[in-house]
């Protein structure tokens, strides 16, 4: 029974490191990482805004609306995708980025953080 359990700890630890055709696999980081940050900017005053909007994003079906943190609205988190980024307020008229596209990496652990300015204007 001893030399079974050595076998099976052994045959465990070789396989967690290497795919079906046995090269080594990079193990992923636990990071989070989002894939859109946009910056949402007045076109007349050319300041950030981060107040009284709301931020969406759409992949297909999917639609998201997006976190502000730090003066910046994010989303997408490990989600690849081609987004239409839509901004919604009673202050500005809407505006929209279309064909916002966000890749993983070459080891398809994370995505790509693209990052976006779309610019909105005052009714």
């Amino acid at each position: 029974m001893k030399m079974f359990s050595i076998v099976l700890l052994a045959f465990v630890l070789l396989s967690c490191g290497s795919d079906d055709s046995g090269e080594m696999v990079q193990a992923c980081t636990e990071e989070f990482v989002f894939g859109l940050q946009i910056t949402v900017i007045d076109a007349t005053t050319s300041q950030p805004v981060t107040s009284g909007l709301i931020v969406s994003a759409t992949d297909g079906s999917y639609s998201e609306e997006l976190e502000l943190e730090d003066g910046v609205w994010l989303g997408a988190g490990e989600r690849p995708g081609t987004y239409a980024i839509n901004v919604a307020s009673q202050q500005y008229t809407p505006a929209t980025l279309t064909a916002v596209s966000v890749r993983m990496t070459s080891d398809d652990c994370h995505v790509i953080t693209e990052q976006r300015e779309l610019f909105v204007s005052p009714f």
